[in-house]
């Protein structure tokens, strides 16, 4: 049986992004080193805080694009084998 919870972390430009991929309910949640659901803020902050965020949001979108593409993958594979189960019971019936 697969994993339904998987965590990863993604580097991109030598910034590392944990997520956490819920198999299950179809989600991705990006996530600090505790495993918790990380909120970010970006009101009222200096300008240097704020140029450092745009390295952050690339690292992020692309953590999430490689999580999304697992999780399109492990959705087709169960798709295809809920077919090949749908076709193997039609012909036995």
């Amino acid at each position: 049986m697969k994993t339904l919870l998987e965590e990863l972390q993604f580097e991109h430009n030598g910034i590392k992004v944990s997520v956490r991929i819920d198999y299950r309910h179809k989600k991705i949640s990006v996530i600090d080193s505790y495993g918790r659901k990380k909120n970010f803020v970006f009101a009222e902050r200096g300008v240097e805080y704020m140029d450092g965020w745009k390295n952050i949001l690339e690292a992020i979108i692309y953590a999430t694009k490689a999580a999304k593409r697992m999780l399109e993958k492990r959705n087709e594979e169960e798709n295809e084998k809920l077919i090949g189960l749908i076709i193997e019971s039609d012909k036995k019936l």
